[in-house]
């Protein structure tokens, strides 16, 4: 761009030099002591030096608009490439985000205590291991009870419950922080969660006082969320609206998972 305007200005100041030599005073002398010796008048002269002012500044004026249109089309070529490696950019930038959300996915459900806590929003009854190799038998309708917030004493099973949400909840607070980050977005994650959420939500399991009194902010919105999806409840048959306070009611109307990858023990 800056190599075409200073051949502008190049050609433009040699085109007028041209046209004005015909002004001094010293040329106009020369070119008629000149012109005798070819039979040509003062007159003629001073009309040959016109024109040739009139063409020097044409051809001056043709250079620096041919210039400026190629200049133009190098600026707009420019701004076409630049567009072009911002929205590469921005495709890879996409394709981080998306591969570290499902690497985020992967170490959820591959922790132990996180995937138990899923697994007990899943199933109506299962059976569990602990750290100490002791086995539980957990109905879902005791999940609610093991998160209260009072009467803090806690059997083994209700412990056991307890810190398998609190692993799952832990890294909700990391997600929805990614996501307020714009490291991640809702999106990449939302299949993923959507199943296990709304059934985080149903009357008879929801316990966000546990969230309010253990200081988990970010795990309560990212719950609350959902909420705000109506495609949410209706993606999912057997739930109504009109829950107090929220747009939708998750109060569920079936009775077991419609995920086959688990393997209960069922209490019929």
């Amino acid at each position: 761009m800056k190599t075409y305007v200073l051949l502008v200005l190049i050609i433009t100041a040699i085109g007028f030099g041209f046209a004005d030599s015909a002004d001094l005073p010293g040329t106009v002398n020369a070119g008629v002591a000149g012109s005798r010796s070819f039979g040509i008048s003062a007159t003629e002269l001073a009309t040959l030096q016109s024109l040739v002012t009139i063409i020097g500044g044409c051809i001056a004026a043709g250079a620096a608009i041919i210039v400026t249109f190629k200049a133009l089309a190098e600026w707009r070529r420019a701004i076409e490439q630049r567009k072009e490696e911002l929205t590469l950019r921005q495709r890879e930038f996409r394709h981080k985000q998306a591969t570290f959300a499902r690497d985020l996915v992967k170490e959820v459900f591959a922790d132990k205590k996180s995937r138990a806590a899923l697994t007990l929003l899943d199933w109506l009854r299962a059976d569990y291991e602990d750290d100490d190799g002791e086995k539980h038998e957990i109905r879902r309708e005791e999940v609610q009870n093991a998160m209260r917030t009072s009467q803090l004493k806690f059997t083994d099973k209700e412990k056991f419950i307890r810190t398998r949400f609190e692993a799952l909840y832990d890294y909700l607070e990391q997600i929805e922080n990614l996501i307020e980050l714009a490291v991640i977005t809702f999106d990449d994650i939302e299949t993923t969660f959507r199943y296990y959420m709304v059934r985080a939500l149903r009357p008879e399991i929801r316990h966000l006082d546990f969230l309010n009194y253990y200081d988990y902010p970010k795990a309560k919105t990212f719950l609350g969320t959902f909420h705000e999806r109506a495609k949410v409840v209706d993606s999912l048959p057997g739930y109504t609206s009109g829950i107090a306070g929220c747009r939708h009611n998750l109060s569920v109307c079936v009775k077991r998972s419609n995920r086959p990858s688990c393997q209960p023990t069922w209490n019929d």
